[in-house]
């Protein structure tokens, strides 16, 4: 996977903070799980988000934030159900991916 380039907003996001962040925990679900897939979605402004495929079928959207504590706070959302997972343990995040295989509700 290349290194995602850093969207120019004119607003000021911690951007180059997230995305490098955000990069990293994606070649490590691709490194965990080969059947996972992850791509940079800047489509939301305000905060970069990695989608992750299983099958071509997005099942979850990922996303870390700087933590007043200055750790990064990584956040999942998965499934149908739009179930919701946030912690500082990035294997933790990565290891729930597993369990999911139903696709995220379409988002206009």
């Amino acid at each position: 996977m290349k290194t995602w380039t850093i969207p120019n907003w004119e607003e000021s996001w911690e951007l180059e903070y997230e995305v490098p962040l955000l990069n990293a925990l994606a070649n490590d679900i691709e490194k965990a799980y080969s059947d996972l897939k992850c791509k940079p979605d800047t489509a939301s402004r305000g905060c970069v988000f990695c989608e992750v495929f299983r099958a071509g079928k997005k099942i979850s959207k990922v996303c870390v934030a700087k933590h007043e504590s200055g750790q990064p706070l990584y956040s999942v959302y998965l499934g149908s159900r739009e179930d919701e997972f946030h912690g500082f343990n990035k294997a933790a995040i990565i290891s729930i991916l597993a369990n999911y295989t139903d696709a995220l509700p379409q988002t206009p």
